[in-house]
């Protein structure tokens, strides 16, 4: 397993899907990811064209290993390699409190299969694991209902509407308790 931090590993591996960590050129992959429809929650990319959002998302990522502040992995299934989208832990300043949110894209071919799902209680059980927090969140579009169905599946309850970088989202959070009782 490589490292973009002390805390932050990618190998990550559940019964149908590993992590890894992206790389520069993966804007080439992810760029798919917009051109389809898997981009239409993704509001603060929604000016740019598919292969400039594609390197801008890469690159953020990309910041974020190096800052510490978590990013996003490649899901891929273990059996066929397939890469089927990203989840990861991300760093976020939700009304002025750092919270440590799972954040889940697949490509549309893979949706209702499971795998976002199942990305995101790996990244779940690997921060409760490995971090000394309390929770964690995922923000949802409230129009974004296979994302409610996830965070509900990852164990979490629908909380506080908020605006959150000028739009309106649902705060989903898990709690170490509740994920100590699963």
């Amino acid at each position: 397993m490589k490292r973009a931090s002390y805390y932050y590993i990618d190998g990550l591996k559940s019964e149908r899907l590993e992590t890894k960590f992206l790389e520069p050129d993966d804007w080439k992959y992810w760029a798919k990811y917009f051109e389809r429809d898997g981009g239409r929650f993704s509001k603060e990319f929604d000016k740019e064209k598919s292969e400039m959002k594609a390197k801008m998302w890469i690159n953020h990522q990309l910041s974020r290993y190096q800052d510490q502040s978590y990013g996003m992995q490649w899901i891929i299934h273990r059996e066929t390699s397939e890469r089927i989208g990203q989840c990861g832990l991300l760093l976020q300043n939700i009304d002025r409190v750092m919270e440590l949110e799972i954040v889940y894209h697949t490509f549309p071919e893979y949706w209702g299969n499971g795998y976002a799902t199942e990305a995101a209680k790996l990244f779940r059980d690997f921060g409760f694991r490995s971090l000394p927090i309390r929770s964690i969140i995922s923000l949802v579009d409230p129009k974004n209902f296979s994302s409610h169905r996830v965070a509900e599946r990852n164990g979490m309850i629908r909380g506080a509407f908020r605006k959150w970088k000028g739009v309106e989202y649902y705060v989903y959070r898990i709690t170490r308790k509740d994920w100590e009782e699963l």
